[in-house]
């Protein structure tokens, strides 16, 4: 997920050898609650999704992240 990795490094600032499947972005430096709104909507618009509150809340890990943009992608949300 390249397009991921994009957004994770432009809006929360971490590297891409940094990013791996157990990355809790909560932990990184610049996550706070306006740039995790942030993440949500390039991560919308970066892949034509609609993301619930229950989503949202939920992504925090990557591995996480990437299994909600899965399911959304697959099921035409």
């Amino acid at each position: 997920m390249q397009e991921l990795d994009k957004i994770l490094e432009e809006v929360l600032g971490i590297k891409q050898k940094e990013i791996n499947d157990e990355l809790d972005i909560r932990k990184t430096k610049k996550w706070d609650s306006l740039n995790h709104i942030h993440f949500v909507f390039a991560v919308e618009k970066a892949y034509d999704i609609q993301l619930e509150q229950d989503d949202i809340i939920k992504m925090i890990k990557i591995s996480q992240i990437k299994k909600i943009i899965l399911s959304k992608k697959k099921n035409g949300a």
